[in-house]
Parts: C-alpha cells; structure tokens; sequence
C-alpha cells in the first residue's frame, strides 16, 4: 500500500563521519566504547548498498542501506526504509505516489574497495505509515555470494546501551559508528533514539540497522534524524514494530535466521 514519507525525518542518504580507516570503512565512536572486531567484519559483509532509480533508464540513481535478514540458498530477503522506494511522497494526494522502477543492490569487497559486485532485487513488500511509526520494506534478490544474516533481538532496547551503525553514504568507503540508547518510548514500544559519535549529516542511513554491540543483534532500523538541529540522533523503529510489519505481510524468514521467525503465524 502507498505511504507517506515522514517529513519529520531527513532523507537518509549519503552521509560523512569521521577518524580513520577500519577494514575499508570510516570508523568513528564514543571514547569508552566496546569494540567488537569480528561483529564488525560480519556486520560490513551483511549490510548493502541500495542505488534506487526512478525510471528503467535513469542514469542517476538515490541511495539507502540495506541488511540481509534471510536466506536460503542464494535468495536473500533484505530489510530498508519504505521511504526509500518510494517517490513524490511530499504529495498529500497519495494517488501521486510513485515507486521507483529499478533497484540495485552493491556489494563491495572490503579487501578492496575497487571491487564491486551489482545485483537487481526486487521489492517484496513496503508500508509507510507516520502515527503507527512504521517505514519498513523487503527486497528480495538472488546473489551467488555467500552473505551473512543479521540475526534480530527479542530484547528490548536499553537506556545507554552501546550500539553499532554500518551504513553506505555517497562516497565509496562505508561507514562505521558506535553510539548508544539515548531515549526510548516506552510508552509506544515502537521507537526509540541513538546517538552516534562523530555523525554531522545522517543521509546515508536509511534502512540500516542498529546493532548491539556486545551480542551482535539488531534492536531495530534508523529511518531519519530525530531533530534537523541534533544530526548525531537517529530515530530508530523497534524489532517488536519490524516483526509485526512481517506478520501484516505474511513474509517469514527462512531457515537459519533468527529463531523467532518459528513465532511468527
């Protein structure tokens, strides 16, 4: 069903965060952070970048993030933002909303950044909907790479919890920052809010998925910035939000998941 986009929130597109190179990505984090080198590695080789075109035959493309949620074989289900494939949602009439034509996944080796792998995947399923902070979609492409799953979180998300963001901004390094659990609605159990160290512009993010950084788990997806004056705080839809979004389209995930997929009718 068409959506609007939340005009509360920037358009995540490319963003700049700081400090040095970290396996091929810029990394930038809070100075007592936990670091987890392996969740890092596995994180980059999970998470895409979406090029969105308008037309078949656009040359220039928008761009989001994306992370593998499910696989099986070499059919890979991929979560972002709604507001991604979506066009022309400033419109009230929602008659004039559009979805983009075509959808490309990249993958990049992080051995070297030179390297490229581009696939089409389609789009499975989208709902955008401001008062039930929902902005979710599902694209689904067939990649004979092997690629890791993000395992999803029953927890809930916790006051000064440290957490991960891995995200594609326009420049051809990906980018790398910590942060943590800065509010949360508990009140709503749908959203919540990080800071992350280092982050001046947020466009790069939309789609991407925040992540424990102790058991590697992702708490939920960034869909914007929270206040255009306080770059640094993303707004952040719960897993809880994300699991009924999935039991409202039918779509299950595949063996070798998250185990709470078996949970879901």
């Amino acid at each position: 069903m068409a959506v609007p986009i939340f005009k509360f929130y920037a358009f995540l597109l490319p963003a700049i965060f700081g400090l040095g190179a970290c396996g091929g990505a810029m990394v930038r984090a809070p100075a007592a952070v936990y670091r987890n080198s392996a969740l890092e590695e596995r994180t980059k080789r999970a998470v895409v970048r979406v090029k969105l075109y308008k037309s078949k035959n656009a040359k220039k493309s928008a761009g989001c993030t994306a992370e593998v949620i499910s696989r099986e074989d070499n059919n890979y289900l991929l979560a972002t933002a709604a507001h991604c494939v979506l066009i022309d949602t400033e419109e009230k009439d929602r008659s004039k909303w559009k979805l983009v034509e075509k959808i490309e996944l990249v993958l990049t080796s992080f051995d070297n950044e030179n390297l490229k792998q581009v696939y089409p995947a389609k789009l499975l399923a989208y709902e955008y909907n401001k008062k039930a902070d929902v902005d979710f979609a599902i694209l689904a492409a067939t990649i004979p790479v092997n690629l890791p799953v993000l395992y999803l979180s029953l927890d809930e998300p916790v006051y000064k919890q440290c957490v991960l963001n891995f995200s594609f901004p326009r420049r051809k390094t990906a980018d790398l920052l910590y942060g943590y659990v800065d509010d949360i609605f508990a009140f709503s159990q749908k959203s919540f809010i990080i800071r992350l160290g280092g982050l001046v512009d947020p466009r790069g993010a939309s789609g991407s998925a925040v992540i424990d950084c102790v058991d590697g788990k992702v708490l939920g997806f960034a869909v914007g910035s929270w206040l255009p004056e306080l770059p640094d705080k993303l707004m952040v839809l719960t897993v809880k939000n994300f699991i009924s979004f999935l039991s409202r389209h039918q779509i299950k995930l595949s063996q070798g998941s998250s185990p709470w997929h078996r949970r879901v009718k």
